[in-house]
Order: structure tokens, then sequence, then C-alpha cells
């Protein structure tokens, strides 16, 4: 389930996704114009509920970094350099990626998903 989002023109630029199978946290954007896409963790072993978690994204001047927040203070996780998209806009909410119409077959009509924010704080910096 993508908990955050940050649309390009034509498809997502990245995805920050809560897997809850695995119950890990991790991101995704793609590498090429293929369809590739690259991934890793960003929490391990998260249980919703049992502890809260901020996430931040930064992206400006061709850079898009993750940080996350599990209490201690942020942390950078990952950087991606050389980002060249226009038109791009963020979305939080749950997301869970499963459309009959989009994935039929694997998708069910009662996939829900559901995740809780505090707060969301948007900043734009011009220059």
């Amino acid at each position: 389930m993508s908990i955050g989002q940050i649309h390009g023109g034509d498809d997502d630029l990245l995805q920050i996704m809560y897997d809850g199978k695995k119950r890990d946290v991790g991101y995704a954007w793609p590498v090429d114009g293929e369809g590739k896409w690259q991934s890793d963790l960003l929490i391990a072993n998260y249980s919703p509920g049992s502890r809260w978690f901020t996430y931040r994204i930064e992206a400006g001047k061709g850079t898009v970094r993750i940080f996350i927040d599990e209490g201690q203070g942020f942390e950078e996780k990952v950087v991606k350099r050389n980002v060249s998209e226009a038109g791009c806009y963020f979305k939080a909410g749950a997301y869970t990626q499963s459309s009959v119409i989009k994935q039929p077959g694997t998708a069910r009509p009662d996939d829900y998903g559901e995740a809780l924010f505090t707060s969301i704080v948007t900043e734009t910096e011009r220059g």
C-alpha cells in the first residue's frame, strides 16, 4: 500500500510503501523508461499502531531525499540525483495499488487500506 507519492508527468516519480505481509516500509522509484523500479527498505518490522514514524521527502535542484524519524530524529535514508521531471505533485494517503481493472485476477473488490496521519506539512522554496 502506498502511503506517499510524488507523481510525475506520466507516472509516479516516487512511492513510499507499506508491505503488510512483510511488515516493512520501503520506497520505490523508476530507474528507466522501461518499467524497471529500484526499491529498498526504509523501516523493518513495522507493525501499524505499535509505534509512530515520520517520513520527510525533500525534492529540488535535481535531487530527491527521503528521511525517516522513528523517534530518534531524522535520518537520511536515500538520495536520488539527476532527477528531472516537470509537473510533479505530492499525495499522501492509503493507496492499495489494487485495481480489479488494472490487475485482473490478483486484485479483489474488497481490498482496502488505511493510513493515519497526525499532520501533513508541505513547504515550497522558490528561487
